[in-house]
């Protein structure tokens, strides 16, 4: 039996003219708003020099180094740190864009900007193909694309790139829509493909994406007949996942090596709250003045076009859907449920806590208002999911019911471990804090970041409605609704002006510096001075002291804190490691306290001045803690002067345990250690662990063969020691002092210096020698 060959049918016109006038009108839009930055690409970046500068150095590192590699790991900021660019974001995913722009001359701020520019057309384009995919409506389509495109959350995370970059998730549900549709297996190539470069564009999206892609695939994928549809999508996830198992893989060491972890505290106060919804950008032209419930990451406020159109949808939807005539008796049950619930969350709002006791049994209890809101919450939603119209959705998989549903699960999602409303903690043991016993959300301190993804669905959601509101009225009526969405949408997200930062000029006197030595920017610490610094490193091509990231190496806060007390001694640690060129900014050198501090050293050479900078070479230190020589030696028993009962803990073999000496250092702190015998020692180590402020100011190590005729053999400031520590072993914090190979049995540790803070603490005390 012969079968004419198919013919291939061509995309109708009206999708191909209408997604060319979509694209220029985005463009065009992104060019207004930004304007006139189009004009000065290689010289300016938009808003500030913080986290713009930042993306800037790691696009271009990421164009320098070849990615995976130990040289690209080991990115030269925060000098002599190792695995700097573990600290951060690492972009990859922006490289196709970014890194041929710079192979062919582009320079890195032009690369930036270039990608900066193209994020706001890409997203809305994106959303245009995903909404047009499932509606066939070019108008639904580019107003979706425009409200994803140009959204007022968007306005508020105008410095952070990575954040703007969201199309290649849109591309990504594109595809699954495509597939599940036509079963053509290219789309799985394109889901894998939109996956891993949007995994590798932002790691909050690498975290946070795939809990949408699980709602989808339980929504889309779990059906009758679809299993081995569920399964091939579920392999194609992990296969094109595979890339980024070395990637963090690496990141968990590094991670583990300095101990990098936020805390709970930092993860509640990047959470949105329930009135962020009507917090926005003070840049919004419009909506600018909706400030009153600001808070950190929290300008969550959906502009109005996408909440009328919602709006008018559900309104129209409940008004012409037939209602059921009777509820069932469960649906009934869960009604009466929230009802109580929140009649009890109420009570407990209004009265405090109550309970009811019968004798000696408690049969209800209401402590806080989070647990019967969160119960009443769950009632409901179980009430309205019983809604045979709610059901008949389900059952033919509406995309408009499951990305509002999505929606309200990301914004939940937003909200963190405990979401409020103000200062009232509404949910209890909320979705986020399951995400927390996960790997990786430890790691980031910003689960509002959520928001990106509930304005993803609430675009498709806002697109697949216009279409239904629109789908019988007249062409009059029609364009009516257009235009007034289009000019909602272009008005909600509408910010006047945009600040364009010029980037910091190099100095000619780093560009000619001869290899083999650091740079140093100081003051350092300040954070777009860092940024300065590291965009700096660009022309001079030399490994810099300085630094910024979202995390910062032990090392850099200990040389920070260091170089604020101008401590000669740090520079003895840093220099340890080679020589470094130190430049310093006279404007911000407050009564030139930091020359005169560089001066002051020996062996410092100036090597003049360049608009208003002054520069000092400082030649490499000897080793102050050189590497452990010999075996470790037993201990027989430890003493001190202070806090006696927890000597033991010095030696114990356990960093989480420490002996302290009860106070602030005062300069009378002596710790004796005996060997039990006389033994040639090497090397005497006090790990600080996680007390890295406790570390002896002033110390003295003497030795004794009898424990009654005692001999110094060190004596000077440790903080030299430390930081080294911190560069070497960031997690132990091993304060090693090398001895002159010498005999004792006894040896004394003493602490002379003062703090009138911190305490002197040993997590763990090791000698080595034979």
């Amino acid at each position: 039996m012969n079968v004419a060959p198919q013919r291939r049918v061509q995309p109708p016109a009206i999708w191909r003219m209408p997604a060319l006038v979509a694209c220029l009108s985005y463009v065009g839009l992104t060019l207004v708003l930004t304007r006139p930055l189009v004009a000065h690409l290689a010289t300016v970046l938009p808003n500030d020099l913080g986290d713009p500068l930042l993306n800037t150095w790691i696009i271009w590192w990421n164009a320098h180094a070849v990615p995976m590699t130990e040289r690209w790991w080991n990115a030269p900021i925060f000098w002599p740190a190792t695995g700097a660019f573990a600290s951060s974001e690492q972009l990859l995913g922006l490289a196709p864009l970014t890194t041929p722009f710079q192979w062919l001359g582009g320079s890195a701020v032009a690369a930036y900007n270039i990608a900066y520019l193209a994020s706001s057309p890409l997203c809305a384009m994106a959303m245009f193909a995903l909404t047009y995919a499932l509606t066939r409506r070019p108008d639904a389509a580019f107003i979706a694309g425009l409200i994803f495109g140009f959204h007022p959350y968007r306005v508020a995370h105008v410095s952070q790139l990575q954040m703007l970059s969201a199309y290649w998730m849109v591309i990504a549900l594109l595809a699954l829509h495509q597939y599940i549709g036509e079963r053509n297996r290219t789309w799985l190539c394109v889901f894998g493909a939109a996956w891993l470069l949007q995994a590798l564009s932002n790691g909050y999206y690498l975290l946070f994406f795939p809990t949408l892609l699980g709602l989808w695939i339980i929504w889309f994928g779990i059906r009758r007949g679809a299993a081995r549809t569920l399964v091939t999508i579920i392999v194609v996830w992990v296969v094109a996942s595979a890339p980024l198992v070395p990637i963090l893989w690496k990141y968990r060491q590094v991670h583990a090596l300095f101990g990098f972890h936020r805390f709970i505290q930092e993860i509640e106060l990047f959470s949105a709250d329930v009135t962020s919804l009507l917090d926005a950008s003070s840049m919004l032209t419009f909506w600018g003045w909706l400030t009153s419930f600001h808070r950190p990451e929290g300008e969550l406020f959906p502009g109005l076009t996408v909440v009328a159109i919602l709006g008018v949808m559900t309104v129209t939807w409940l008004w012409t859907t037939p209602i059921p005539r009777r509820w069932s008796k469960v649906r009934l049950a869960f009604v009466i449920a929230a009802i109580v619930a929140v009649a009890a969350a109420i009570s407990a709002m209004k009265f405090g806590s109550w309970s009811i006791t019968i004798g000696k049994v408690q049969l209800l209890s209401v402590g806080r208002v989070s647990k019967p809101l969160t119960l009443a919450l769950v009632a409901l939603a179980a009430a309205v999911g019983s809604d045979p119209r709610i059901v008949a959705a389900w059952r033919r998989r509406s995309p408009l019911l499951f990305y509002l549903i999505a929606a309200l699960a990301m914004f939940v999602f937003a909200m963190g471990p405990e979401p409020r409303l103000g200062s009232t903690v509404v949910l209890y043991d909320a979705p986020y804090g399951w995400l927390l016993s996960l790997p990786g959300f430890g790691a980031i301190r910003v689960p509002a970041r959520f928001a990106m993804l509930a304005f993803l669905c609430l675009s498709v959601a806002a697109g697949l409605a216009f279409a239904r509101l629109t789908a019988h009225a007249g062409l009059a009526m029609r364009r009516a609704a257009i235009a007034i969405a289009i000019v909602g949408a272009v008005t909600d997200g509408w910010y006047g002006h945009l600040d364009l930062v010029p980037v910091p000029l190099p100095l000619n006197t780093l560009n000619t510096l001869s290899a083999g030595t650091a740079i140093m920017e100081l003051p350092l610490g300040q954070t777009e001075a860092d940024t300065a610094a590291m965009y700096r490193s660009t022309f001079h091509k030399h490994p810099v002291v300085n630094g910024y990231s979202g995390f910062f190496p032990p090392s850099y806060g200990i040389l920070r804190r260091g170089l604020s007390e101008t401590d000669q001694s740090i520079l003895d640690g840093l220099c340890s490691f080679g020589p470094v060129t130190a430049a310093v900014n006279e404007e911000r050198d407050i009564e030139g306290r930091l020359t005169a501090w560089l001066l002051a050293r020996p062996r410092v050479v100036p090597l003049g001045t360049e608009s208003g900078w002054r520069f000092f070479s400082v030649p490499r230190w000897p080793d102050a803690a050189p590497d452990i020589s010999g075996e470790r030696l037993r201990i027989a028993s430890v003493s001190a002067n202070f806090a006696t009962p927890d000597v033991g803990s010095m030696h114990d073999g356990s960093l989480s345990t420490r002996w302290a000496s009860g106070g602030p250092q005062s300069g009378s702190e002596v710790v004796t250690v005996d060997l039990g015998s006389v033994r040639n020692v090497a090397d005497i180590s006090l790990a600080l662990g996680s007390y890295a402020e406790d570390y002896p100011r002033l110390l003295a190590i003497d030795s004794s063969m009898d424990g009654t005729v005692w001999t110094t053999e060190w004596k000077g400031q440790t903080a030299p020691h430390r930081f080294i520590a911190s560069v070497r072993s960031p997690r132990e914090l091993p304060l090693i002092f090398g001895l002159p190979h010498i005999s004792a049995r006894f040896l004394r540790l003493r602490q002379l210096g003062s703090d009138p803070v911190y305490y002197w603490s040993i997590a763990e005390l090791e000698v080595f020698g034979h």
